[in-house]
């Protein structure tokens, strides 16, 4: 009976540790990127198209995180606007940016 009552306790204790472990600032992030590109590399499988337009979504995507970067528009500002027609603005300009980039 204690030798029961002493694994229930580990058991408590294990799963306390694991619930912490879970909920450390990036460890979300991590799982959620790893979801990604799990979920990428099921794509590039399956799909033969869905490899040459997500490399070319890619290259916009670096693109305009390099042009914010840059300090052109820092990207906090740009991705967490105040308001919603701010956001919408910031969209329209990115969409722009990202057009016009595709046409030269």
């Amino acid at each position: 009976k204690t030798e029961l009552n002493m694994l229930r306790q580990e058991r408590d204790n294990l799963k306390i540790t694991v619930q912490s472990l879970n909920q450390k600032p990036g460890r979300k992030e991590i799982r959620q990127y790893f979801i990604y590109q799990t979920a990428l590399d099921i794509m590039f499988e399956k799909a033969p198209g869905f490899a040459p337009a997500w490399q070319i979504t890619l290259k916009e995507a670096e693109s305009l995180f390099e042009k914010s970067e840059k300090g052109v528009v820092p990207l906090l500002k740009r991705l967490m606007p105040t308001t919603p027609d701010k956001q919408a603005e910031e969209y329209e300009k990115i969409s722009r940016l990202s057009i016009a980039d595709t046409i030269r």
